[in-house]
């Protein structure tokens, strides 16, 4: 389960893989294209079917976490997987950037940068679940600091 689950968010088709598809996209329709992003495409083996497609592979990527989620709660357990925290629950954590940033305040993102972060789309929005969010904050606030503090 912890594997299947972590290769969703950070492997090849996962969160990780399929916002920074979202992310190339704006840049990838430009003609022409800015300098050095066709390498860069490359290196990243953009696709734009997968691109189209991103969307809403996120959003189910975030309806199964929160079905385990509600799962574990209904165990008595504030983690994904087990009665503790595991490498699923920081994968998450840090993956959770690229769908629902933190402010800067904790995660300072360039400002030219942000909206790219904040505009996931009405699907990522639809499956967004506030236990989601709620988790996330929970496994921050217990487990990380903020990469501000020294």
């Amino acid at each position: 389960m912890m594997l299947g689950l972590a290769h969703e968010i950070c492997g090849e088709g996962g969160i990780g893989w399929s916002r920074r598809l979202m992310l190339f996209r704006p840049a990838m329709e430009m003609d022409p294209l800015p300098p050095g992003m066709q390498l860069m495409a490359e290196r990243y083996r953009y696709d734009f079917d997968e691109a189209d497609r991103a969307e809403e592979r996120t959003a189910g990527i975030l309806s199964a976490l929160t079905k385990q989620l509600a799962s574990q709660k209904s165990k008595g357990s504030d983690y994904f997987v087990g009665d503790s925290v595991s490498a699923l629950d920081v994968y998450f954590v840090a993956f959770m950037n690229l769908v629902k940033p933190y402010g800067d305040d904790i995660v300072p993102i360039p400002a030219d940068y942000r909206p790219g972060f904040e505009g996931i789309g009405p699907f990522i929005e639809a499956a967004l679940d506030d236990s989601l969010i709620a988790h996330r904050d929970f496994i921050f606030d217990k487990y990380f600091r903020s990469p501000m503090e020294y």
